[in-house]
């Protein structure tokens, strides 16, 4: 757990016993841990303190979790200051609102405990790291380039947005990192009955699907997809530990663009595929 050692953390968590057990465990860490119970003051903390990572509450009093995280996004602070939400529901739409206000990650109060905190926040701390080194790496070949040739640098199109639903917490820990050392952005959906909420909350370029799902199937996630009017056009990847021929060939006729069997995938090509997909999706719209 290196990666948290001496790092600045706010919390804001108004539930005064979570927030014990959260701060014990974090302390263990790092000391430079800063507590608030509401929006304002720990808006005002982000500001002055400028930590490394905040955990942010979303039901907060005085100013909720949601209009702090879209006035650090005005300031343009969640890149500085990631974000990891303590969510209370954990419903597609919500996370969609909080992936879409800048936040980095989310845990939902009910399912985790300290450790998967701790946990989290060392992946959003790690991932952070990877995309600032990868991008940083980008830039001077990028630049080198530039001068070889004398031409400008092209500007760099939005990063896709990639819905996968996933039962698998540790693969989906893996697609995580992967992802956002690729500065993709992503949700994840671990129910197959809220698949379709979160697509429609999330609007994604690309839906990575598993077929063994709680809930609802993947087959049946998929087929609703094509019966949507704002779905139906979204490249599907579906992405299963089934190696099952009759499966591939269902799937292929429904219209996925590919199916990946998980154990024999490089997660490099799912990224390049995803990148693909989103570009040949968004020049067929123009």
């Amino acid at each position: 757990m290196e990666i948290l050692t001496d790092k600045k953390i706010v919390l804001i968590e108004d539930n005064v016993m979570l927030a014990e057990v959260i701060l014990r465990k974090l302390k263990t860490m790092t000391p430079n841990v800063r507590h608030y119970t509401n929006g304002l003051e720990g808006l005002a903390a982000i500001r002055h303190y400028k930590p490394d990572l905040v955990l942010l509450d979303i039901m907060l009093p005085v100013m909720n979790g949601y209009e702090v995280l879209q006035i650090m996004r005005t300031e343009k602070l969640t890149e500085a200051h990631p974000v990891l939400v303590i969510s209370n529901s954990g419903q597609p739409v919500e996370i969609a609102r909080i992936h879409e206000l800048g936040a980095k990650d989310y845990l939902v109060k009910a399912d985790f405990t300290p450790n998967e905190v701790i946990e989290k926040a060392r992946l959003v701390l790690q991932n952070l790291s990877l995309a600032k080194r990868s991008v940083a790496e980008s830039m001077v070949h990028v630049s080198a380039s530039a001068e070889q040739s004398n031409a400008p640098v092209p500007a760099l199109a939005e990063p896709p947005k990639v819905l996968v639903v996933e039962d698998d917490p540790m693969l989906r820990n893996m697609l995580s990192m992967k992802f956002s050392r690729h500065s993709l952005i992503y949700m994840f959906v671990s129910d197959g009955a809220q698949a379709l909420d979160a697509a429609h909350g999330f609007a994604p370029d690309v839906i990575v699907l598993d077929l063994m799902l709680p809930g609802m199937n993947g087959f049946e996630i998929f087929a609703a997809c094509k019966e949507s009017e704002t779905l139906r056009h979204v490249p599907v990847v579906i992405f299963s530990n089934k190696s099952d021929e009759a499966d591939r060939l269902r799937a292929l006729e429904m219209g996925a663009k590919a199916y990946l069997v998980k154990a024999v995938t490089d997660l490099n090509e799912l990224v390049s595929m995803l990148r693909n997909l989103t570009a040949e999706a968004r020049a067929t719209t123009v």
